[in-house]
């Protein structure tokens, strides 16, 4: 197969559902969405052996294909998961208003002590009161009784401690 066609993607953004989650080396999606538009048949299944942060997947998806991705590593297929699993809006904004009204109200997380994560791992890359807020909402998303929201939230709150650490 000859691709005869440019790919100059070099104005290009990751935004919306892409920007989820962190991933090193992630897809340009327009890139990916160009490939797929052009290369692909209707009712085509997109394949992506090392699918990442899902990028080719959540295109393929967006672009009305089956996809099937597939990584080595157990983050990139739980984000892939999270951002090819179709939500109920109203259920997740309901539930994402609790969530900031409840850690709006807290004003002492001192409670969240209890939850704290044990080992010098946590200690060294995470100031006390940083761990006590992530403690605290990760105990709440535990909570959480609808698994495709739940899993929503985890991954917001894994990049969320991610952007935290020192």
């Amino acid at each position: 197969m000859k691709i005869k066609k440019d790919f100059d993607f070099l104005d290009s953004k990751i935004e919306g559902i892409h920007k989820l989650h962190d991933y090193p080396a992630m897809l340009v999606p327009d890139l990916v969405e160009k490939i797929i538009r052009e290369y692909a048949s209707e009712n085509d299944t997109i394949f992506d052996p090392f699918g990442g942060s899902g990028t080719v997947a959540v295109c393929a998806n967006r672009l009305g294909h089956n996809a099937i991705s597939n990584d080595i590593n157990p983050l990139a297929r739980f984000i892939t998961k999270v951002k090819t699993t179709k939500l109920d809006l109203f259920k997740l904004t309901r539930k994402f208003d609790a969530v900031t009204e409840l850690l709006n109200n807290t004003e002492n997380f001192s409670d969240a002590e209890e939850f704290l994560p044990q080992g010098i791992f946590f200690k060294n890359w995470y100031s006390k009161e940083v761990l006590l807020k992530l403690s605290y909402i990760k105990e709440i998303i535990d909570k959480f009784y609808d698994t495709d929201i739940k899993d929503f939230f985890m991954l917001c709150f894994l990049q969320t401690a991610r952007k935290c650490s020192l």
